[in-house]
């Protein structure tokens, strides 16, 4: 296979992503996870304050404030907030991760190398068929924190101590204000494992070193001095503190036997999440794999402060795998030049590796045989013609996979993209039909509508989902605030499941809940 041939498949990739990552996303109603974002980006909106964040107007304080001005300029530029713009934005720090591992990559693998490394991170599992289809904070967070890595080693490499704190510390600050305390415990381990590494542990106390401390201080120190003029400093710090604490083996209510049981599991839970590429794996299975690590510098710094940062994630008990997104692109390094090894030398490894993926691809052949089943009742317009595109696509990929070694890894990707956009042809239009947040949506929009000049708050202990109060107030255009009083002259959300309906109220209307499938009561207090 001649080179411009390879770069054929490399352009085909390219063309595929897009579709990939764009066809349908924003179909789906938003989850709870993603509303909390979006609720308090639209809050800030609403009451002009961009410095304490709110929701149902009470205080915020889980999460720090800059994905949420990402949100309120997304909304700003593209005309309001939608599902599509809540995503996109995700879409566009993912495209943009590729482009950060490839041009860090560029530095010690060839060009071809740095592309299929950024597009391994891309097309994992875990990446292309959850995380890119949603609108959470990880990938961007990620994006800054494995950044940070890179700083910390290319500037050391090249002894500019002065930068490496400077601008690590600015992205640790900038990573703080998107999730709180984990972006010190990143920069700590990371600085402090690798300096120890490299024999050089001294430097940590260095005026340059006070320099990057500092500048990490004057970015965090001016938004929260700004913040304590109108908030309360110390309950936020708490909720930030047990936000990061949250879920490890620090709580009381995890038995040992639950400890024990994800410290056993934690690394297969990964090797699923990452798939398919995680199946490099086993490439670390043989006789001296610690020296031909040791013997590239980057691989070594890679492996380093991957398993360094892994341990807090692995003594943790409920973690996502989006958690470690920003450590991901590390261990694949690792995996790319091992395999480069294994290739080169035609080993039992890469020959296994290579019939474990031919075996994958049948796994995507089913693709279109498990659509066609699955969503047989689903509206799909030109069924027929995507699923005959979608095997005539993998067909013709398969042929060149099994023909030519030099383009397994590129035709693969290919393959995976193609099953995404299947996925999204098929699937995605399956889960918005039996998702009951549709019904949900549509009445929260409704009741904006309906009462969008009259009053309405949220009973305090009323358990309304995050969804539904995104889509009252976008369609408002107010924000709808929690209180003790139940409305006379406008209307109060009411959650029978949480207190008891006071005889003095008259119901006006009802609401459904997505959360446990409940209804909830607008109600008003009785006029004399």
């Amino acid at each position: 296979m001649r080179l411009s041939e390879t770069r054929i498949w490399f352009i085909i990739a390219a063309l595929l992503l897009l579709p990939a990552l764009l066809i349908n996303l924003g179909l789906q109603v938003i989850n709870d996870d993603e509303a909390i974002r979006s609720i308090v980006a639209i809050e800030m909106e609403l009451s002009g304050d961009y410095i304490v964040p709110t929701w149902n107007g009470v205080e915020y304080r889980s999460k720090p404030p800059v994905y949420n001005w990402v949100l309120v300029l997304t909304y700003k530029l593209l005309g309001g907030f939608s599902e599509w713009n809540a995503r996109i934005p995700n879409i566009f720090f993912l495209l943009f991760f590729g482009y950060v591992i490839f041009a860090y990559s560029k530095k010690h693998f060839s060009k071809e190398y740095s592309l299929l490394n950024g597009l391994l991170f891309i097309t994992c599992g875990r990446i292309l068929f959850w995380d890119s289809m949603l609108s959470y904070i990880d990938i961007l967070y990620s994006l800054v924190t494995f950044s940070s890595f890179m700083i910390i080693y290319h500037q050391y490499e090249k002894k500019r101590y002065g930068s490496m704190f400077i601008w690590s510390y600015v992205l640790a600050a900038i990573g703080f204000l998107l999730k709180g305390f984990p972006s010190i415990l990143f920069q700590g381990i990371t600085l402090v494992v690798y300096l120890i590494y490299k024999k050089d542990w001294k430097r940590l106390f260095t005026i340059q070193h006070l320099a990057g401390i500092l500048s990490f201080a004057i970015i965090v120190g001016s938004y929260y001095l700004s913040y304590i003029q109108r908030a309360d400093l110390t309950k936020t710090m708490d909720s930030l503190l047990y936000q990061a604490t949250l879920r490890t083996a620090l709580e009381d209510r995890y038995a040992f036997g639950q400890t024990f049981t994800h410290l056993v599991t934690y690394p297969f839970e990964n090797i699923y999440h990452f798939l398919p590429w995680s199946i490099m794996v086993i490439y670390l299975f043989q006789k001296g794999i610690l020296a031909k690590i040791k013997s590239v510098p980057f691989i070594a710094f890679c492996a380093l402060i991957f398993m360094a940062n892994i341990l807090v994630y692995w003594f943790s008990i409920e973690v996502y795998p989006r958690y470690i997104l920003m450590l991901i692109p590390l261990v694949f390094s690792i995996f790319l030049y091992l395999h480069k090894i294994h290739y080169d030398a035609n080993s039992i490894y890469y020959k296994i590796y290579f019939r474990i993926h031919q075996l994958l691809f049948g796994v995507l052949f089913l693709t279109p045989i498990i659509a066609l089943h699955q969503t047989m009742h689903v509206d799909i317009p030109y069924r027929y013609v995507k699923l005959s595109l979608g095997l005539i696509a993998l067909s013709f990929i398969f042929y060149y996979f099994n023909k030519y070694r030099a383009i397994r890894l590129i035709t693969f990707i290919c393959a995976i993209l193609v099953a995404r956009i299947l996925f999204n042809w098929f699937f995605i239009p399956e889960r918005y039909q039996g998702d009951q947040g549709v019904q949900c949506r549509a009445q929260a929009i409704e009741l904006g509508r309906t009462y969008k000049d009259v009053p309405i708050n949220i009973y305090n202990s009323s358990n309304i989902d995050l969804t539904s109060s995104v889509y009252i107030a976008n369609e408002r255009g107010k924000i709808t605030p929690r209180s003790s009083d139940i409305q006379t002259e406008g209307i109060t959300i009411f959650d029978t499941a949480r207190a008891e309906l006071p005889i003095d109220v008259e119901i006006i209307d009802e609401i459904c809940v997505r959360e446990g499938r409940q209804t909830m009561f607008l109600i008003r207090k009785k006029s004399d």
